[in-house]
């Protein structure tokens, strides 16, 4: 089979029995991840099998089914989500379903596997023809398959979706979250730093106020030193926290933007 190709906004890979293939990018919104669709146009078949079943008392039982599927095969990364044929001269579209598709499709002991791909779905629904004479194997099964044939057209198209996740704004996403780690180490580190001075500092004057005989002011001095103690333990409790976060921050960027 001829394959064709189109290109439109990135390039494409076929699929052995693709007649053509398209993908499309969604349009980009807020978050990262967007949804690639890929569309593939696949042989539309309508077939037809019999079987005779043999009567208690004599005589057979001729019994044909209809039936019309397009088969296709698994891309990876992929999930097929809909099928799409020409109905009448009008698109129609049918979801496809989880696996195992209608790969077993069956009516009556009748088997109608895939052809032509790993997988198939099935268009609408059987008919069949059932009777005591030969002629509804010999002409009325074939006159459904053509009346069926008749209603649509030779292809149809398999839709094929899948999340993708655009690494250069997952890069951007991660390196922002790096950037406001890193932003708020530094901050509690300069609260650190004023912490310790301003504790230096304080016991600098404790001690003149002891030495001055000046008891008041050093009990009051002490209890401001005792407090900004206290601040400076839950501050580098803070910052050592902080560190980790930016640690993981900046292995998370890392991994984002390799490639």
């Amino acid at each position: 089979m001829k394959t064709t190709w189109t290109k439109r906004l990135v390039a494409i890979a076929a699929i052995p029995f693709a007649a053509s293939l398209l993908v499309v990018l969604a349009p980009a919104g807020p978050a990262a991840a967007t949804t690639e669709v890929k569309e593939v146009t696949a042989p539309l078949r309508v077939e037809y099998k019999t079987k005779e079943t043999p009567i208690d008392g004599g005589g057979t039982s001729y019994y044909c089914a209809v039936g019309t599927f397009v088969s296709f095969n698994d891309i990876a990364g992929w999930t097929p989500d809909k099928v799409t044929v020409d109905f009448v001269g009008t698109p129609r579209s049918e979801p496809i379903g989880a696996a195992p598709y209608d790969d077993g499709a069956s009516l009556n002991g009748l088997a109608f596997p895939p052809v032509g791909g790993s997988h198939q779905t099935q268009i609408g629904d059987f008919s069949y023809g059932q009777g005591g004479s030969p002629s509804v194997v010999t002409e009325i099964c074939p006159q459904m398959a053509a009346t069926s044939k008749g209603f649509f057209g030779s292809t149809a198209t398999i839709t094929y979706t899948r999340e993708v996740v655009d690494v250069s704004r997952k890069c951007a996403k991660a390196q922002a979250k790096f950037e406001k780690a890193v932003a708020k180490v530094r901050t509690i580190q300069r609260k650190v730093g004023a912490l310790n001075k301003q504790i230096k500092q304080l016991n600098k004057d404790i001690r003149a106020a002891e030495q001055a005989g000046n008891t008041g002011k050093a009990r009051s001095l002490t209890k401001q030193r005792d407090s900004k103690k206290n601040t400076l333990s839950n501050k580098k409790d803070q910052l050592r926290d902080a560190k980790k976060d930016r640690a993981q921050a900046g292995s998370a960027a890392a991994k984002a933007c390799r490639n």
